[in-house]
C-alpha cells in the first residue's frame, strides 16, 4: 500500500464526514437536549447550546467613586455576594419597595420596643464594676 501523504488523510476523512460515516455515538443524538433555555430565541443558538455560556441578562456600566466602589464591594464581601449580584439585589430590594417595607418594619419595632432596648444599650454599655441593680453581692 502505498504511503499516503496528511492532505490525502485529511481528504479522506472529509469524505467520510460527507457520506456519514462518521456519526456520533447514538446515546448522544438520541437524547433530547435539556439544557436550552426556552426563553431564548430559537433561531439565535444552536439546539443545544449550555445555557452556562450565554446569559439573557443585560449588561450596564456604572461609574462610581473610588470609596463607594470599595464600600460595595466590602459590603457584597460581607453578605457573601459577588459585586453584580449584591448591586443587584439592591436593585430590585429598592423597585419592589422591600426596602422600604423592612425599614418600615424596624421603625415600628423601634417605636414599640424602644425603652426596653435603650435600658438594654445602658446595661451593656455599663462596666462589670459597678454594681447592677439586683445583681448578688
Amino acid at each position: 500500500m502505498p504511503e499516503r501523504s496528511g492532505f490525502d488523510l485529511a481528504q479522506s476523512s472529509l469524505q467520510g464526514v460527507a457520506r456519514g460515516a462518521f456519526r456520533m455515538p447514538r446515546s448522544i443524538t438520541s437524547a433530547p437536549c435539556m439544557l436550552r433555555d426556552a426563553s431564548r430565541p430559537a433561531n439565535l443558538l444552536p439546539p443545544c447550546y449550555p445555557t452556562s455560556v450565554t446569559s439573557t441578562k443585560k449588561q450596564t456600566q456604572v461609574r462610581l467613586e473610588g470609596d463607594v466602589l470599595e464600600a460595595g464591594k466590602a459590603a457584597a464581601r460581607a453578605r457573601r455576594l459577588d459585586f453584580n449580584k449584591y448591586v443587584e439585589r439592591l436593585i430590585i430590594e429598592d423597585t419592589t419597595g422591600a426596602r422600604a417595607a423592612g425599614m418600615a418594619a424596624a421603625q415600628r419595632f423601634i417605636d414599640e420596643h424602644g425603652a426596653f432596648l435603650d435600658d438594654l444599650e445602658q446595661q451593656l454599655d455599663t462596666p462589670y464594676d459597678q454594681r447592677q441593680p439586683g445583681a448578688a453581692a
